[in-house]
């Protein structure tokens, strides 16, 4: 990951944490202006390309090889002092991370319309099996909604009652799991 936190050292922390069930959430990385060097009472004005810096996440300690896991960044800030913020320029996986298998063109699931209104609609490959289970969390990671039903090649969805904004439908079966965002209009 390549990033900058230019928070106040020791009171605002930029997190990195990673959860198997959106639920209970693991720290694989914390960062505030201590953590480099140059990070150190860098004024806004002086902000600049010159401040990013590499951090390598460490999921492989926190999970299993193979474990599919969310990935957030929070930002945990008090008003005791203004500073810069956090800035993440990239966020590149490692080869390690067991990200070994493609998927085809044509093999992704598919959420459609996204934005929605009304209904959406998943479309799933033929390899998917059996039951499955979908997951509607919101922004703090907080599940909204959970539906099951035996797989087929769409399954919609009403989320008519949903409020604005965007969140996460987190799809699972016996030979399927992906994550997709959805905006909510």
């Amino acid at each position: 990951m390549s990033h900058m936190a230019l928070t106040e050292k020791g009171y605002d922390y930029a997190y990195v944490e990673a959860s198997k069930d959106m639920i209970n959430w693991t720290m694989v990385g914390a960062y505030d202006e201590s953590t480099f060097s140059n990070w150190t009472g860098v004024a806004t004005a002086n902000v600049n390309e010159s401040l990013f810096q590499k951090s390598v996440l460490d999921f492989a300690s926190k999970f299993p090889a193979g474990t599919e896991v969310a990935v957030r960044l929070r930002l945990l800030t008090d008003p005791g002092a203004t500073a810069y913020g956090w800035a993440i320029k990239s966020i590149v996986p490692s080869s390690t991370l067991g990200t070994s298998e493609t998927v085809s063109a044509g093999e992704n699931i598919v959420l459609a319309p996204n934005p929605v209104h009304d209904v959406a609609d998943l479309y799933l490959p033929k390899g998917v099996k059996g039951m499955v289970k979908i997951g509607i969390y919101d922004t703090s990671g907080k599940q909204i909604r959970v539906i099951e039903k035996p797989a087929a090649s769409k399954i919609s969805f009403d989320v008519r009652d949903l409020v604005k904004g965007l969140y996460l439908v987190v799809l699972k079966s016996d030979s399927a799991s992906q994550t997709i965002k959805m905006l909510k209009d």
